[in-house]
C-alpha cells in the first residue's frame, strides 16, 4: 500500500525556523531568488512538487528552503501596489472601458453605471477580507475618503461593515489580551506558590542538614569526652604503676644499705 503524502507547510517550516511562533517565523525569511524548471521535480516546503521555485533564507537558522507560487504568497513578499486615493474610482472606471463590453453607452449608461458601482463594491469588498488591523484602518481611511471627497455614498455601507470588522478585531485583540493576562497572572501564581513551596522544602532540608549537624556535634563532642576521660583514667594507671615502681627500688636499696651495714659490723 503507497503511503500518502502528509503536506504541512507550517509544521515544516516552524521546524527550519528559529521561533516555534508561525507568524513570528514567517517573518524571519528572505527571498533569494527565483527559478523556474522543466518538470515539477523539486520539493516545496509544504512537500509538493514544484516547478517554479522561489528561494527563501533564514539568516537566524542559515536554512534555504523551496517554496512554489502558494506557498510563497503566504509570506506576504508581494503586496499589490495600492492606488491613490484620487486615482483608484477612475483607474476602475478605465478597466471598465476598456473591457470592450460597451460600443455605445448611450444605451446603457444606466447599466453601466450600476455595474462600475458594483465593480467597486466588490474591489473593496475582496480587500475587506483581510484580518489585518491596519491594512483595515488603511481601507477605512480610503474608503471614507472617496465617499466625501466624490460622494460615493453607495460604498457607505462598505465603511460600516469595515468599522465594525474594525471593532470586532479590536474587542477580540482585547480579549485576547486580557486572557493572555489572566493566563499570565495565573502562570505567576502557580510560579509563586511552586517558588513557596520550594523555599519551604529548602527551608526544611535547611533544618533538617542543621539538625543532624547538632547531633553529629554531640556525638563527637561525647566521643572527645569519651577519650578524654580514658586519656585521664591511662594516665591515672600510668602513675600508680610508676609509683609500685619506685617503692619496690626503693624497698630494695634498703635492703641493700641494711646487708652492707651488717656484714660490716660482723668482720669487725
Amino acid at each position: 500500500m503507497t503511503k500518502k503524502t502528509k503536506y504541512n507547510f507550517e509544521e515544516n517550516l516552524l521546524k527550519l525556523s528559529q521561533s516555534n511562533v508561525f507568524p513570528v517565523a514567517i517573518k524571519e525569511w528572505n527571498f533569494i531568488y527565483k527559478e523556474s524548471y522543466n518538470h515539477q521535480d523539486k520539493t516545496c516546503v509544504c512537500n509538493h512538487k514544484v516547478k517554479n521555485c522561489n528561494f527563501l533564507y533564514n539568516k537566524f537558522k542559515g536554512n534555504t528552503i523551496i517554496v512554489g507560487t502558494g506557498c510563497y504568497k503566504k509570506f506576504g513578499f508581494e503586496k499589490k501596489k495600492k492606488s491613490t486615493r484620487k486615482t483608484i474610482y477612475q483607474q476602475i472606471l478605465i478597466e471598465m472601458l476598456t473591457k470592450g463590453e460597451y460600443d455605445s453607452l448611450e444605451d446603457g449608461l444606466l447599466e453601466y453605471s450600476k455595474e462600475c458601482e458594483e465593480e467597486v463594491k466588490q474591489h473593496y469588498e475582496v480587500r475587506m477580507e483581510t484580518d489585518d488591523l491596519e491594512d483595515l484602518k488603511d481601507l477605512f481611511d480610503e474608503v471614507n475618503y472617496l465617499i466625501k471627497e466624490f460622494n460615493l455614498n453607495y460604498l457607505v455601507s462598505i465603511r460600516k461593515e469595515i468599522s465594525v470588522k474594525i471593532n470586532d478585531i479590536k474587542t477580540e485583540q482585547k480579549i485576547a489580551e486580557e486572557l493572555e493576562r489572566i493566563r499570565k497572572r495565573k502562570l505567576e501564581k502557580k510560579r509563586k506558590e511552586e517558588e513557596r513551596i520550594r523555599k519551604r522544602e529548602l527551608e526544611e532540608l535547611e533544618k533538617k542538614r542543621k539538625e543532624e549537624e547538632r547531633i553529629r556535634k554531640r556525638e563527637l563532642e561525647e566521643l572527645e569526652k569519651k577519650r578524654k576521660d580514658e586519656e585521664r583514667i591511662r594516665k591515672r594507671e600510668l602513675e600508680k604503676t610508676h609509683s609500685a615502681k619506685c617503692c619496690c627500688v626503693n624497698c630494695y636499696a634498703k635492703n641493700v644499705r641494711l646487708r652492707t651495714s651488717h656484714h660490716r659490723f660482723t668482720l669487725h
